[in-house]
């Protein structure tokens, strides 16, 4: 969940790219977990998701 604040990725498909350029190896529904995250931290106002941005 680092990357999303130092990273800040706007779309799930960007967070997952970075992620795996990390090296990071875990399941997609681990990235989905963590995407969560961003999603709230947008309805807290504390975060920007491209409304274009797919699971």
């Amino acid at each position: 969940m680092w990357l999303l604040f130092v990273k800040r990725p706007r779309t799930y498909q960007e967070y997952e790219r970075i992620c795996r350029a990390y090296g990071l190896t875990m399941a997609n529904i681990r990235f989905k977990e963590a995407w969560a995250m961003a999603h709230w931290l947008k309805r807290e106002g504390l975060y920007e998701i491209d409304p274009e941005s797919t699971f």
